[in-house]
């Protein structure tokens, strides 16, 4: 329980630094409130990433353009002086404060243990399957710092510098992250969830206390509660600990902001704010903020774009959004820079298909047939599926609509009208045009959920239950919320089934922690056909390294045999795109080039003698070569996975 202890006080210590910084910059002009507290902890912590980023990347970053944004919300601040709406005394608010902290610190640590072993979690809780994402997100993490570079490339940066440059991701809780586990020693992989995570999973349930707090008449206690059941998710599918039938498999009872990526909790909290803003006649200020989101978290930024010109164009035509024409140019004026500034710092040559601006012009290279088919599963196979996925929104959310006149959503004026159905129409576009590219679903659901999840849970909560159906629509909606937390508790008191042996585990960090200097391995993974990231710089074996030690990461040597199929084309675009940026494929490439390729395995061994790999990861499937073999000094196996940790030799 050390663990505990000491995230959950550098947590605390994280949010009043945060929370001062921004206050400094506020104080004089932004009055006490909940949502001030909110909204001053994100400049403070903007402010000090965007420091941080700009000292580390030695000005090559894209937190130019952000830290122009936050100062012109800043400017906002100080020019409307805004007054919000409080309910509670400071005292009260102080309490609240400290209460939700607590809850979701509980809440985001236990994600990381196993209640029934009493130890450090390594494993996904319901499946087994250890979380790579923490490896990949630890590893950028860990290289920002080391190498200077604001890019998803993490170790291969140190060792090529072809792989320099910007692109585009979500780094803001990565340097956030990296700026408190570098200054308190912490490891950065255990730390994530109770800090990083942890840090915006506070903020948001905060904030949708304050919003149910402004918009409904239900006690203090009654929005904590419902406000804590509404970040809880059950782990997936959730539709088999209930319903054998297949199609429910992926059923939801509950928006996932915890156990989900930390991206949906981040783009939740600026919409809430945002929202919230905007309804206290703070519009200026909510729409600097909408477009700060889509900074720092680039996957909202077709959507916001697409929004701001919308309410440009509308403010050139109609009265009611005249007040609106300033703010949305200089918002996309904002936008544009930031355009600029990635264009500035970027590298092309070296992107995933989808994840830099100039790889949309090889859209003209997309058959029709295939783009149309993108369309049709965008607006009709995505909504199908969402309408089956969240039925237990959907289905109360059309009772209130059809009898209840006080609902929040027919509360909305035409301005929040219009953003928001601008936000949902640009996110579902921004999709279907560019659906070819990897995680180009992402630049959909990560803005149609949390606006579903806010604007449903407020209906939901604002009506007055004063007939039968409307009893029985809120009551269905709270009773599947219920559900999920169940479940949720019952995932963290059953025995995880655990994919490696924890005796493997321990030796692995007992060796990475004897070196000194070389973090870096080498990984043989079998091909795996219709796997894109598998075997390439997003994930290799060892997920568990970064347990061991901070860096640690294992360099692919089988993505030249990743299988590219013929058709559709974009498939074969994206396993293209995921292999050519591959380390040891570009080498195998080069050396083709030169005439000096002779074989794969000769190709190996003479990646591991230039770059010095001290240790190498295989499962028990792929064919080692007798040369890579021959230099290995000794090896230990995992009982479980059968995964072969090797040590070569000096």
């Amino acid at each position: 329980m050390t663990d505990a202890v000491l995230f959950f006080f550098i947590g605390i210590g994280t949010v009043i630094v945060c929370f001062g910084t921004g206050w400094v910059f506020t104080y004089k002009t932004l009055s006490f409130s909940l949502m001030s507290f909110i909204l001053q902890t994100i400049i403070g912590s903007l402010v000090l990433v965007c420091v941080y980023a700009i000292i580390i990347t030695q000005g090559k970053t894209i937190y130019w353009s952000i830290l122009l944004a936050l100062m012109v919300l800043i400017w906002s601040i100080h020019k409307n002086k805004i007054d919000l709406p409080n309910r509670y005394h400071f005292k009260s608010c102080a309490f609240i404060i400290i209460v939700s902290y607590s809850i979701t610190y509980l809440l985001s640590f236990s994600q990381t243990i196993d209640l029934s072993q009493n130890k450090i979690r390594t494993e996904f809780p319901k499946s087994g399957k250890y979380h790579p994402d923490y490896h990949f997100y630890t590893s950028i993490t860990h290289y920002l710092t080391e190498t200077g570079q604001e890019n998803e490339f993490h170790v291969y940066n140190a060792l090529d510098k072809s792989y320099h440059g910007t692109t585009s991701y979500h780094y803001y809780e990565l340097w956030l992250h990296s700026l408190i586990a570098k200054l308190a020693g912490l490891n950065l992989h255990k730390s994530y969830s109770s800090i990083a995570e942890q840090f915006f999973l506070f903020l948001v349930h905060l904030a949708l206390i304050t919003l149910l707090q402004q918009h409904t008449n239900r006690s203090n206690w009654e929005i904590l509660t419902i406000s804590t059941m509404l970040i809880i998710s059950a782990p997936y599918p959730v539709g088999k600990d209930l319903f054998p039938l297949t199609f429910l498999n992926d059923l939801r009872f509950a928006y996932p902001l915890l156990g989900s990526t930390l991206k949906l909790s981040q783009i939740s909290l600026f919409l809430i704010c945002s929202y919230f803003l905007i309804k206290q006649g703070f519009s200026q200020s909510g729409l600097l903020l909408l477009t700060l989101l889509s900074l720092v978290n680039f996957t909202p930024f077709p959507a916001v774009l697409g929004t701001l010109a919308t309410l440009f164009l509308l403010s050139t035509i109609l009265p009611d959004f005249k007040h609106l024409r300033k703010i949305s140019l200089v918002c996309l004026g904002i936008s544009g820079l930031f355009i600029f500034n990635k264009l500035l710092f970027s590298n092309p040559d070296l992107s995933r298909a989808g994840t830099s601006f100039s790889s949309i012009i090889a859209l003209k290279n997309v058959p029709p047939i295939e783009y149309w088919t993108t369309v049709k599963n965008a607006f009709f196979g995505s909504g199908l599926r969402y309408i089956v996925e969240f039925f237990s929104w959907v289905f109360p959310l059309c009772i209130v609509l059809f009898n209840s006149p006080d609902s929040a959503l027919k509360q909305l004026k035409k301005v929040e009208v219009i953003i928001l159905l601008s936000m949902i129409l640009f996110c579902t576009i921004a999709f279907s045009l560019l659906g070819r590219f990897v995680d180009a679903i992402q630049l959909m659901t990560n803005i149609f959920e949390p606006i579903m999840m806010i604007f449903i849970s407020l209906t939901l909560l604002t009506i007055n239950r004063i007939n039968l159906s409307l009893k029985i629509a809120y009551w269905t909606w709270l009773s599947f919320i219920l559900i999920s937390n169940i479940l949720f508790v019952k995932n963290y008191l059953i025995p995880a089934n655990l994919k490696y042996n924890q005796a493997y585990i321990e030796r692995v960090n007992k060796f990475l922690q004897s070196e000194e200097s070389n973090l870096i391995g080498a990984s043989f993974d079998e091909i795996a056909p219709n796997d894109i990231d598998a075997k390439t710089y997003i994930y290799s074996l060892g997920e568990y390294l970064t347990l061991g030690k901070n860096g640690a990461y294992t360099i692919s040597l089988s993505d030249y045999e990743i299988p590219i199929p013929s058709s559709p084309s974009l498939l074969k675009e994206r396993f293209e795109s995921s292999r050519n940026i591959g380390l040891f494929y570009r080498l195998v490439q080069k050396e083709i080039k030169q005439g000096i390729f002779s074989s794969i395995p000769e190709s190996q061994l003479s990646f591991i003698k230039e770059h010095n790999i001290r240790y190498g990861i295989a499962t028990n499937t792929y064919p080692l070569s007798p040369l890579i073999e021959e230099i290995i000094d000794y090896e230990f196996c995992d009982p479980i996975s059968k995964e072969r940790f090797m040590v070569f030799k000096n």
